[in-house]
């Protein structure tokens, strides 16, 4: 996905650390929003996501943690706010890393995110070098 001009993330795998289960994350197209397949809980349908829009990064360039929470009525989408909308990554000093730790309604999630990341330069470069020559005449 691509993230600015020079900038784009390769690849994304989310851990839950409690299981260690791993999940390459999806991107959608025209999207600046990395997926997490659905999660069924209970009656709930959960859909994670990082966002790298400007507004879902913090100060440091992380992405917040998104969901999406909705159950199905008559056909429909039913959709769910609350505080566990938005989740952003915080230190945990117990796994010594960052995570994001997302709860809803008895659900826990403790996840970690690895990107790789490709950044591009451009520069121009001059090369010279210098010649000395060193006339010398001789006579007829």
């Amino acid at each position: 996905m691509k993230l600015d001009e020079d900038t784009a993330i390769v690849q994304a795998v989310m851990t839950d650390l409690p299981t260690g289960e791993k999940t390459i994350l999806s991107e959608k197209k025209d999207s600046k929003c990395l997926f997490k397949p659905v999660i069924q809980y209970k009656k709930y349908t959960i859909q994670l996501r990082l966002d790298y829009t400007p507004k879902g990064l913090d100060n440091s360039n992380n992405p917040t943690l998104d969901a999406d929470v909705w159950q199905e009525q008559n056909g429909k989408k039913i959709f769910f706010k609350g505080q566990w909308h938005h989740t952003p990554i915080t230190f945990d000093g117990n796994v010594n890393r960052y995570v994001y730790q997302f709860n809803f309604n008895g659900l826990s999630l403790d996840l970690a995110v690895i990107q790789s990341v490709r950044k591009s330069i451009t520069c121009n470069m001059v090369i010279s070098d210098s010649v000395d020559v060193k006339l010398i005449k001789k006579n007829p």
